[in-house]
């Protein structure tokens, strides 16, 4: 991602959704590209990576609107049935139904 300077990193990244089964890697790259995606309509997030930080400095006049719809939908993915990041989050201490 750090040599991109559009978009199409963030929406090959949110493709990974439309497989039947998601695994977890791809699942948090999913939410990474979704974080990203929320930095650029101007929400700031706390906890970015350096790198992210720079990239998104970098590539501030993006707009990614047009992704918002299928990050959502690739959000939905990752709590699904059908993902194993979703799985391992229920076999954690720390999930909450």
């Amino acid at each position: 991602m750090e040599e991109s300077d559009d978009l199409s990193v963030i929406e090959e990244t949110l493709a990974h959704a439309k497989t039947d089964y998601l695994e977890a890697p791809e699942g948090c790259e999913i939410l990474a590209a979704s974080e990203i995606i929320l930095a650029l309509l101007g929400n700031k997030r706390k906890k970015l990576p350096e790198i992210a930080k720079e990239w998104l400095s970098n590539n501030k006049k993006l707009d990614p609107t047009k992704l918002k719809k299928k990050a959502i939908k690739a959000l939905d993915k990752v709590v699904s049935e059908d993902s194993e990041l979703n799985e391992l989050w229920q076999d954690s201490d720390k999930y909450k139904a």
